[in-house]
């Protein structure tokens, strides 16, 4: 036998004793720890205070930290693996599955552990699996160059999808936020690694589509907030990029410009999506987020877009006509909520945005005055017979906007 196939052997005989004594001794310090969970020896009917005492690790500082340290054992074993194929033990791609099934497992196994009513040992599960996931994926699409970036960004994309699933079945609601939180900084981070920003963006874009769908259903709202932002600062460098006048740097994978727009069009579209779902569905008023995230998803994908689509030779005035339409689609909304005041002031307003910001776009001047100049009757009118101070001032807005168009203000 070849002496070098020996010695590997021996090796690793050696490396699985003491991964099965490190087994041993985090065993022996978790049934010493004051406080740690515990499996008890003899099976008996629970009483309250038995309850009360197997739930203690979650306030008991002695078992957390005695989660602490079994945590970072286990991600000792995936430094382990790495270690292996960094000395050509096993090839890359062999260590970076066996890490992935690791972490795979580890999520698995809080899921197993809050099943049971072991809730610390399930979020320290949880975290430890997503720690080592998120950094394997992003060296495995960088450094390693083991998996296309757009395989790199669908594996960070599912690994939130998994960790997030866990936590809402389990009600782990740090699991969650640290899953997210570790999910965008990796997405940004191999984004600007492989310098291919389009397969990332679009991951992003799934990720604020999850945290929008935990919303609809009522569960941690607030992680939109930090997922909003990721998306809208992707758009708006993947379309500064795509629309530099000398191209893209050296390195950068190519961003079609369609491509690019299409992405900008599914901004506005997933948070105006949200509010619909909200208003029509929930019966609910918009949320101070989605007031917020829909006006700014709107200015920045509708902007972007006839950047982009300006370089393609394609008239901007597509999109002055969708935002003069989704501004109709706004007042019909309004007019039909006048007696919930926050719906009726929100749409208006975004339909006063939408018209004031997109009409330039479709109509020549003339077109422009003498439109501005009629939905100013109309929303005066609306604002009079309805008692509605807000629908008056769009008049008067919408009025001075026309009086602007006409050069009547520059004649006076």
């Amino acid at each position: 036998m070849d002496p070098s196939l020996v010695e590997l052997r021996v090796e690793l005989a050696r490396l699985g004793s003491e991964v099965k004594e490190l087994r041993a001794r985090v065993e022996r310090i978790e049934s010493a720890a004051p406080g740690a969970e515990r499996v008890p020896a003899v099976a008996v009917a629970p009483s309250g205070e038995a309850l009360a005492a197997a739930d203690a690790p979650a306030a008991n500082l002695a078992g957390h930290l005695a989660l602490a340290g079994r945590s970072l054992m286990v991600i000792g074993g995936a430094y382990l693996l790495r270690a292996l194929s960094d000395g050509g033990l096993v090839s890359p791609g062999i260590g970076a599955a066996a890490a992935a099934l690791y972490a795979v497992s580890l999520l698995l196994l809080a899921d197993r552990a809050a099943a049971v009513g072991r809730r610390a040992s399930a979020g320290f599960h949880g975290v430890t699996g997503v720690f080592i996931a998120a950094p394997l994926l992003w060296e495995a699409s960088t450094r390693l160059a083991l998996i296309p970036p757009s395989l790199g960004a669908l594996g960070l994309a599912v690994l939130l999808g998994l960790a997030t699933a866990i936590a809402w079945r389990r009600d782990l609601a740090a699991l969650a936020w640290i899953a997210l939180f570790t999910t965008l900084v990796a997405t940004i981070a191999t984004a600007f690694g492989t310098l291919h920003l389009l397969p990332f963006a679009l991951a992003l874009l799934a990720i604020a589509a999850g945290t929008e769908a935990l919303a609809d259903r009522g569960r941690w709202e607030g992680l939109r907030w930090p997922a909003a932002l990721a998306l809208d600062a992707a758009v708006l460098h993947v379309a500064a990029m795509a629309a530099r006048p000398d191209g893209l740097p050296d390195g950068y994978a190519a961003l079609p410009p369609l491509g690019v727009a299409a992405l900008a069009f599914a901004l506005p579209a997933l948070y105006l999506g949200s509010l619909a779902v909200r208003t029509f569905v929930r019966r609910l008023p918009p949320s101070a987020f989605g007031m917020a995230q829909g006006a700014l998803a709107l200015a920045i994908g509708l902007g972007s877009a006839a950047r982009l689509l300006a370089l393609r030779g394609v008239s901007e005035a597509w999109v002055g006509g969708l935002a003069i339409v989704l501004a109709g689609a706004c007042w019909a909304v309004a007019l039909a909520h006048l007696d919930r005041r926050r719906d009726m002031a929100f749409y208006s307003s975004l339909g006063l945005l939408l018209v004031l910001g997109g009409a330039p776009l479709a109509l020549s001047e003339g077109g422009l005055a003498v439109g501005w100049a009629a939905l100013a009757v109309i929303s005066t009118a609306a604002g009079a017979l309805r008692d509605r101070a807000l629908l008056r001032l769009h008049g008067a807005v919408l009025l001075v906007a026309a009086a602007g168009a006409s050069g009547a203000l520059g004649a006076a």
